[in-house]
């Protein structure tokens, strides 16, 4: 249940110019943050793919079940980064800071 905004304007020539604003957010940094909370975070941006990876073997691929608990090690995009609404946002968590590489 996305909102577009959708801002039309007509211009002199009375040709009418219409322009879809998808919707974007700050990407906040998420680094040390436990899993639950960052997912949470998201979410009430408007993020819509949050996809987890283990930290400790990128090659394993999306952990859908990835445990709330687990602490976030890294993150794209990069804190501060403007993410549209679309954009799948990765987290790799561990299942506590210290494992994190």
């Amino acid at each position: 249940a996305r909102a577009r905004r959708c801002l039309s304007a007509t211009r002199s020539e009375g040709v009418e110019v219409s322009v879809e604003s998808e919707p974007a957010f700050a990407m906040p940094n998420l680094v040390e943050t436990r899993l639950k909370q960052a997912r949470a975070d998201l979410e009430k941006r408007g993020a819509v793919t949050v996809v987890v990876v283990d930290a400790r073997d990128a090659r394993s691929g999306a952990l859908p079940g990835a445990a709330n608990g687990w602490t976030v090690c890294a993150q794209d995009p990069e804190g501060g980064d403007l993410v549209r609404a679309s954009q799948t946002v990765t987290l790799d968590a561990a299942p506590n800071a210290k494992q994190c590489p």
